[in-house]
């Protein structure tokens, strides 16, 4: 019986080793680390965390974790957002969708066994281990804060005023903020003087390095994680707790008051571009309200709800940049999954709270207002889209279907051998499919980014080979697509370019897609058929620069000039702010100067 224990011990260990790799791997850099890990490392950790759970097998005592009501909320969840939407128009997202909610919950039912094997001391020690990977992470923040020359990154834009990015603020801080309940637990639970005064210390670290992120949202929502911990306890009183309560929702009020009083949505980028971003999102939920759009929709969906918000209106605001999510996981949850899944997402979340209070254990109450608080912080991003902090919610809630309720005696029970059979091969197709999950992207990701530098160097027919793989092993993801298209395009194979970049705008029409698109119809098919659509583009998102200049430039083509310089003219009048933008508006006053002097002669 003790090696059953030092392999369960071993498992945790590896089992938060694999949090803790994926969060350093993945934060020093936006684009490589995020790609990569996203299921890439992810998977390949869960692979071996299942092979290595498949080994202990024998061992096991359940083949459900304690909590089973918990699992129940969180598999209701996944179940509706997964069967409600079969019919969605978007079948590859959504079936990645379906990967990454099967990803999720298998690393939480393989936490949560292994786990309630381990003595809670143990249970202790792999918390330290996790809560310490976020004080190293939390100073290089505070490094590159204070400018130490070595850990400086400038890696956001203009919105992000500090230095402080480790890959991104947002980011670093959605991994940070459920980290300090957990600690704070950790403090309490501990009698060793030595000991306390290391999480206090550590306690300290990770809050002045979510505070050096500047990131508003991971603040308040670190605040409302220490005040939830606070009200779990059971040493203060009723009153005291109901003053928190209110503290805290004086807080909020008084932050949202004072932001409408000072324009904050109309002066501040981010603000409105999340504001847009929600309104594109109630938008697209009236449409389907019950059954959502499938997993992953929001981004092919989201251009065709943006230009009917934006109704032809060239003074409308709609964030420029690329867009990854909804920058908000609930209402995210009700586009893609409806509004059945988010509820039991919602009873998901508040039954996780109910049991940290109900375990009656300080840790417990850690890590379950360290859930809570990614919760709330997801109304304002998307937490659990980013690697790290999607695989340190499954991690801790898996924590927390582990640790048993306080006086509960522990379960001596012994599988039956048909039973044993059944968990030996739920562990094995895990382990497989979270296997080929993690080689698939790892591989995939890693050709793509070869396919990408040659095609720099124009290297085309390595290129195109790398390309071509690479949308082989990821057909989901649209910038290998959208990369595949131009290789073929520059190898002159247009029509499958034209082709290829089709299935990148079922998968996430951006602009670079819907420019590139149109570009690739003027050489495949006619030079009518590209107006109508640059014509289309106009239409739909008037403040763009783009397509007033290429409709300029095709009607030279065809020597109307007063066209030219109707369109050209309107581009040089297009305030949008950014390079490119600027770039066609010398482009544009290019053209117009050659259009006066072809027309002097």
């Amino acid at each position: 019986m003790e090696i059953a224990e030092q392999r369960f011990r071993r498992a945790a260990l590896l089992t938060t080793g694999g949090v803790c790799a994926v969060a350093i791997f993945f934060m020093p850099g936006i684009d490589g680390g995020y790609r990569l890990s996203r299921f890439g490392l992810t998977g390949l950790v869960i692979s071996c965390l299942a092979i290595y759970a498949f080994r202990l097998a024998p061992y096991f005592r359940q083949a459900l974790p304690p909590q089973i009501k918990l699992m129940s909320w969180a598999g209701a969840y996944a179940l509706t957002a997964i069967i409600l939407p079969l019919s969605t128009p978007y079948p590859l997202l959504h079936a990645s969708g379906v990967a990454q909610l099967a990803l999720g919950l298998g690393l939480c039912y393989l936490v949560a066994m292994i786990f309630q094997q381990t003595t809670l001391a143990h249970r202790q020690h792999c918390l330290h281990l996790l809560t310490w990977t976020g004080g190293v992470i939390a100073t290089v923040i505070i490094l590159q804060q204070i400018g130490f020359p070595l850990l400086i990154q400038n890696l956001g834009g203009p919105e992000f005023q500090g230095q402080a990015t480790f890959g991104n603020p947002n980011w670093a801080a959605a991994f940070l903020l459920p980290l300090v309940p957990v600690t704070l637990g950790l403090r309490q639970e501990c009698s060793q003087t030595k000991t306390r005064w290391a999480d206090t210390f550590l306690t300290i670290l990770l809050i002045a390095g979510i505070l050096a992120t500047l990131s508003k949202g991971g603040i308040i929502a670190m605040i409302a994680g220490i005040v939830l911990y606070l009200m779990l306890g059971s040493t203060l009183q009723k009153k005291t707790k109901i003053l928190l309560l209110i503290i805290l929702s004086f807080f909020c009020v008084t932050i949202i008051f004072y932001g409408t009083m000072q324009g904050w949505h109309q002066s501040l980028p981010w603000v409105r571009g999340r504001l847009f971003l929600w309104q594109t999102a109630l938008h697209l939920i009236t449409a389907h309200p019950f059954t959502g759009i499938g997993l992953g929709g929001f981004l092919p969906a989201y251009p065709q709800a943006a230009a009917t918000l934006i109704n032809g209106d060239a003074t409308a605001f709609m964030p420029l940049g690329t867009i990854r999510f909804l920058h908000n996981d609930f209402l995210q949850t009700i586009v893609e999954g409806g509004i059945p899944s988010a509820l039991f997402f919602v009873i998901f979340i508040l039954s996780a709270i109910q049991l940290g209070h109900r375990h009656g254990n300080e840790i417990s109450r850690g890590v379950a207002a360290g859930l809570g608080a990614l919760a709330l912080y997801g109304m304002i991003d998307s937490p659990l889209h980013v690697p790290s902090s999607w695989i340190l919610f499954w991690f801790l809630t898996g924590i927390l279907l582990a640790l048993p309720v306080t006086g509960q005696p522990k379960s001596a029970d012994i599988l039956s051998p048909r039973k044993r059979q059944v968990l030996m091969i739920a562990l094995l197709t895990a382990a497989l499919f979270s296997l080929v999950q993690g080689f698939r992207h790892l591989a995939g990701i890693i050709i793509w980014d070869k396919g990408k530098d040659t095609l720099k160097i124009r290297t085309i027919a390595r290129s195109l080979a790398n390309l071509s793989i690479a949308s082989m092993l990821l057909p989901e993801i649209a910038g290998v697509r959208l990369d595949h298209a131009r290789a073929l395009a520059m190898k002159e194979q247009y029509s499958e370019a034209l082709k290829e970049s089709e299935v990148a705008m079922s998968l996430s029409a951006d602009f670079n897609t819907l420019f590139f698109h149109a570009e690739l119809t003027e050489y495949s098919v006619d030079q009518q058929t590209a107006k109508n659509e640059w014509e289309a583009l106009r239409s739909s998102f008037p403040m763009l620069i783009r397509p007033y200049y290429e409709l300029g430039r095709l009607a030279i083509l065809i020597d109307d000039f007063s066209e030219a310089r109707r369109q050209l003219t309107q581009a040089q009048e297009i305030r949008q702010d950014s390079s490119g933008a600027r770039e066609y508006r010398q482009q544009a006053t290019a053209l117009l100067q050659a259009i006066e002097t072809q027309t002097r002669k």
